[in-house]
């Protein structure tokens, strides 16, 4: 007899489904092919949220913004921070917007870091 599955384990698959169907882009942009304009050239970032902090419900409303995705996966990205299998934040933008999301993020209380990507 198999057990169905808990409604934690249902919201993440389906957080999970929604970023791999375009539903919430990490770079923030729009989906589709319309949002695939030609990247200007420069060196690009990945922002990858580390820790929650002290005030989880503040950081979940920075990704909102930041990535322009709904609250429920916002949510299910910051509980998978710091795991081993987490999703970044806001992958290959440029720096400046890399920079903002980061503060932003510390600003709520958050750890996160920055990685170059590689070309």
């Amino acid at each position: 007899m198999t057990r169905a599955p808990t409604a934690r384990a249902r919201g993440l698959a389906a957080a999970a489904l929604a970023v791999a169907l375009c539903g919430c882009p990490p770079s923030g942009e729009p989906a589709g092919p319309a949002a695939s304009p030609s990247a200007p050239a420069g060196e690009r970032y990945t922002l990858r949220l580390e820790a929650a902090g002290e005030d989880p419900a503040a950081v979940v409303a920075v990704v909102v913004s930041l990535r322009g995705c709904t609250e429920p996966v916002a949510r299910a990205l910051v509980e998978r921070a710091g795991q081993p299998v987490s999703l970044p934040v806001l992958t290959a933008v440029p720096q400046a917007r890399a920079e903002e999301g980061l503060a932003a993020l510390e600003a709520a209380g958050a750890r996160a870091s920055l990685a170059k990507v590689p070309r």
